[in-house]
C-alpha cells in the first residue's frame, strides 16, 4: 500500500483526499524511520521534537519505577500519532518511553515543519486540536482508573468498555499479563480478583470469551 493510501486512514490526515495529501508530501520534509522488536523509539524525559505516525506495526507507551515495574500506559497502533499532546507544550519532555511491539515504521515530520503544515491546512489543525483535547480526556480517565478503582472493579470496567452492541458475550484478546500491565497490578491479584467475580457468578469464562451473567452487578463494580 502506497504511503499516501495509508495516511488518509490516519488521524492527522483524515478528511483529506489522496491527492492533497500526495501534494502535502511532496512539500513537506519528513523521515521514515524502521524499529525492531523492543527497540526504543523515545526515552522517558527526551525532548519532542518530531510528529510521529505510525505507520506499520505497533508501540506502547511505558512507565517504571525505581524498583522496575513497568506500567504499560497503552499501544498505539498505525494511523495514531505519539505522545502529540506534548508536542506544542512549555515543557516538551515526554514522561514515558515508547517501546516497538514489533517491527514498526514511523514517519516523523519535524515540529517547525508541521506546524507550518498545520498554518496552511485548516483540516489537519482542526485534526491536531480535536486528537490533543482528546488525549487529555484519555489521561484524565486513565488516572481516574489506576488511582481510584478497585481491581474488580478495572476489570468489570475493562469489561463493559469492551462489549460489541449489547452483546453479553465478549471475546477477549489480551493476556492476564497484558491487563495486569495496563491496570499497574500484579498478574496474581488481577487472576484473583477475576476468580471471584467468576465466584459470584457475575461473570463465566469459556476459552477467551467472557460471559457476563449479572451485568446490575457489573456495573456496581465497575462504579467503585
Amino acid at each position: 500500500m502506497k504511503l499516501s493510501e495509508i495516511l488518509i486512514q490516519s488521524q492527522i490526515f483524515n478528511g483529506l483526499d489522496e491527492s492533497s495529501i500526495v501534494h502535502l508530501l511532496m512539500h513537506t520534509h519528513y523521515q521514515m524511520k524502521t524499529y525492531e522488536k523492543d527497540e526504543i523509539v523515545f526515552h522517558r524525559n527526551q525532548d519532542l521534537n518530531w510528529c510521529m505516525l505510525v505507520i506499520s506495526g505497533s508501540v506502547r507507551g511505558e512507565m517504571s519505577n525505581i524498583d522496575g515495574k513497568i506500567l504499560k500506559i497503552e499501544d498505539i497502533n498505525p494511523g495514531r500519532v505519539i505522545a502529540l499532546a506534548f508536542l506544542f507544550g512549555t515543557n516538551t519532555k515526554i514522561p514515558v518511553s515508547v517501546v516497538a511491539n514489533c517491527k514498526t515504521e514511523i514517519l516523523r515530520i519535524n515540529k517547525v515543519d508541521f506546524l507550518r503544515v498545520m498554518q496552511n491546512n485548516t483540516k489537519i489543525l482542526t485534526n491536531t486540536l480535536q486528537l490533543i483535547s482528546d488525549r487529555s480526556k484519555f489521561l484524565a480517565n486513565k488516572l481516574y482508573f489506576l488511582s481510584m478503582k478497585t481491581i474488580k472493579g478495572k476489570y468489570a470496567s475493562f469489561l463493559l468498555e469492551q462489549m460489541y452492541k449489547d452483546s453479553l458475550a465478549i471475546n477477549i484478546q489480551y493476556t492476564q499479563e497484558d491487563l495486569s500491565e495496563v491496570f499497574g497490578i500484579t498478574r496474581p491479584s488481577l487472576s484473583r480478583a477475576i476468580g471471584e467475580l467468576v465466584s459470584e457468578k457475575i461473570i463465566t469464562i469459556k476459552g477467551k470469551t467472557i460471559i457476563i451473567n449479572d451485568m446490575q452487578s457489573l456495573k456496581n463494580y465497575a462504579n467503585q
